[in-house]
């Protein structure tokens, strides 16, 4: 196993692991979810169904379970970059070339952008409330946006 396979499996877990205990604790949650599979399935039972592909595709309150644990645990908490052109903050102007890095964790829990940004809320991604989503970089954001994504 290579080192990065071997990176992108503990980042895997770390995150099973803030989705397992966000939704163990909030009941609420958990019974969305559980009707959503219900819904998919269609059993009284649907940790017996066999998954596919494309019941993937009409998980969403699943999906915003994962979102919102992205939102507050990033994978990584920040990344670098180099600018491409000068950027201007404030009086401030940071010449092209510059090195700097963007704080997931920062941005993720700014209340600027983020309404109660400490709390699990899910539903903040719904379909209807996707005004968050230039605030939202799990991973990071252009080409090299996954970083699994290439070894």
């Amino acid at each position: 196993m290579s080192q990065q396979t071997a990176k992108n499996l503990k980042a895997d877990r770390q995150l099973n692991i803030y989705v397992y205990i966000n939704t163990l604790f909030n009941f609420i949650l958990q019974e969305k979810a559980y009707q959503e599979l219900l819904e998919i399935y269609g059993t009284e039972t649907p940790k017996f169904a066999p998954v596919k592909y494309e019941d993937l595709q009409h998980m969403h309150y699943l999906d915003c379970i994962i979102k919102e644990t992205l939102r507050l645990f990033p994978i990584v908490p920040m990344i670098g970059r180099k600018l491409t052109e000068d950027l201007k903050l404030g009086e401030f102007v940071l010449p092209k070339g510059a090195d700097i890095i963007i704080s997931f964790i920062r941005m993720h829990r700014n209340e600027k952008y983020w309404p109660n940004p400490l709390m699990f809320n899910p539903d903040r991604f719904l379909q209807e409330k996707t005004n968050y989503i230039p605030y939202y970089m799990p991973f990071s954001d252009g080409p090299r946006n996954c970083i699994g994504k290439y070894e």
